[in-house]
Formats: structure tokens, sequence, C-alpha cells
């Protein structure tokens, strides 16, 4: 558990390869606490805006541990993110027909 402290500590202080690096070399040393290991990587996947990546990560923490309440949360902000980028690109007032005039 202790590598995993440093490899959240390295998250909190935004080195984010670094941490991902703790957590993969973690998961291959340690039998505990996966859940927690890969809800990490998700959020580091989720800075670097690897959001499908990042879901994977989540979906994993929560094979492990079902009830993982951060795991979910990740899970949420990406859902709410690409809903909100997904409303700029596709609900746009506008189209072309009523910008370009007819021929």
């Amino acid at each position: 558990m202790e590598n995993l402290k440093i490899a959240i500590e390295a998250y909190e202080d935004y080195r984010l390869d670094e941490a991902e690096q703790l957590i993969q070399k973690y998961l291959k040393e340690s039998k505990e606490n996966h859940d927690v290991a890969y809800a990490y990587l998700g959020r580091i996947r989720y800075k670097w805006q690897k959001f499908g990546e990042a879901i994977n990560m989540y979906n994993k923490a929560l094979e492990i541990n079902p009830d993982y309440e951060f795991a979910k949360t990740g899970i949420t902000l990406i859902d709410n993110i690409t809903a909100i980028r997904n409303t700029f690109y596709f609900e746009n007032a506008y189209t072309d027909d009523e910008i370009i005039p007819n021929l």
C-alpha cells in the first residue's frame, strides 16, 4: 500500500507520468487495492483528456468493487463533459444553408 500512497502523492502533485508508472508497478507487485489503483489510472487518463481510456480504467475499478464511489464519480464527470461537448458541436442553431446564399 505504501507504493500506492507514493503514486497518489505524485498524482496530487500533478506528476502524472510518474504516478502512472508507479501505479502500473504497484498493480504488478501487489494483490490488494487494485480498485483504487485502477481508479487513479482513470483520473490520470481523465486529466490527459483520454476519456475513453479513463472510462475503461474506472470500469475495471468497478469490476473489483461495484460500490466504489470514486470510480462512479469519475464516469459521471466524463459523461457530463462529453454531453457538454456534444451540445456545442451538434445543437448549433445555424446551418450552412442559412449562412450560404442560394446559388
